[in-house]
């Protein structure tokens, strides 16, 4: 009986977890220097205001992914 091979499809993308690169580590970390202040001190109000208009989009895009 001949056996037919069939492509099995993930219901989820396959996401490698490969270690971000020296440089990427380094820019977050400069970028948490300079925004840590910001969100945490007097104007956090309006940090976490211009923060949730992102979070929002990316969690659309997220979901818009066919």
């Amino acid at each position: 009986m001949p056996h037919s091979a069939t492509a099995v499809v993930p219901d989820e993308p396959v996401v490698s977890h490969r270690r971000p690169s020296p440089f990427f580590l380094v820019a977050w970390k400069q970028f948490v220097n300079v925004a840590k202040p910001y969100w945490l001190g007097d104007q956090k109000k309006v940090a976490w205001t211009l923060v949730a208009p992102l979070i929002v989009l990316k969690k659309r895009m997220e979901s818009d992914r066919p």
